[in-house]
């Protein structure tokens, strides 16, 4: 990375100008995001700065998860079975089964469709068990699969 160090009394309107101090010094992630323009050789001005982004915590449980994607009210009847971490551990020994099922009678309700699964381990690490009814005008048979 290139350094650059603030040159004194060259201030424009909004921004400072910069000079060049080092090349090639090592990364340092330490300071502000900034955009940068030339305005002349080896000096550059700041055309807008930011924070950099705070670290984003991941999530640990499915729990978590499904709170990060939102729709919320879709969970509540959601059953878990085993730990935190069977989901993965299945997944990853090609041990997790998945059965969904969908209904949708356009004749008897036209606004309303419904969705149930279950995930499970054949070797009984756990169990997830969901189902949600859905009343909008978007109902359909491909929506409630």
């Amino acid at each position: 990375m290139d350094v650059y160090q603030r040159v004194e009394g060259m201030a424009t309107r909004s921004t400072a100008r910069w000079e060049l101090r080092e090349e090639e010094v090592a990364f340092e992630d330490v300071g502000k995001n900034c955009t940068v323009r030339n305005v002349e050789h080896e000096r550059k001005v700041v055309v807008s700065a930011a924070e950099p982004p705070r670290p984003r915590e991941m999530p640990t449980t499915i729990l978590e998860v499904l709170e990060e994607w939102g729709c919320t009210w879709m969970w509540n009847s959601l059953r878990l079975v085993g730990d935190d971490h069977w989901l993965e551990d299945a997944i990853a020994a090609g041990t997790c089964r998945a059965v969904t099922d969908g209904s949708y009678i356009k004749e008897v309700l036209p606004n309303v469709c419904s969705a149930a699964f279950i995930l499970e381990c054949s070797e009984g690490r756990g169990r997830i068990v969901g189902s949600f009814a859905e009343q909008s005008n978007e109902a359909c048979a491909y929506r409630g699969e």
